[in-house]
């Protein structure tokens, strides 16, 4: 469906994918003589583009900021990305629960009168 959203609608977008994969059939040897150190590079730099959306996250906010870290930093320690986003998704879920947003007018009736409680 997603070919189709894109524009495949005649059906030549399936045959130029089963081409290309009964091609890969004869160039994925080719590949595997490439060795793993020579990977390295791309790898790391495809991974600092990753990045570039950590930059719309709203860091001094922590209801966002710490689902949002303790998913980026569980999905390498766990090579899984599954348990990554279920862990972010707990948190969010936890922190929803336990931190009620304060008002804005206990907050400062708090800072600026300490004798009411």
């Amino acid at each position: 469906s997603a070919g189709i959203v894109e524009g495949a609608r005649t059906g030549l977008m399936a045959v130029t994918v089963a081409v290309l994969f009964a091609l890969s059939a004869f160039i994925g040897p080719l590949l595997s003589a490439v060795p793993q150190v020579a990977t390295a590079v791309p790898l790391v730099l495809i991974g600092a583009f990753m990045m570039s959306p950590c930059r719309g996250i709203d860091w001094d906010n922590l209801r966002v900021a710490i689902p949002s870290f303790l998913t980026m930093t569980v999905v390498p320690f766990t090579y899984s990305i599954h348990t990554g986003i279920i862990a972010g998704i707990l948190m969010d879920g936890f922190l929803m629960v336990c931190a009620r947003p304060a008002k804005e007018e206990e907050s400062e009736t708090r800072i600026f009168s300490p004798s009411k409680a």
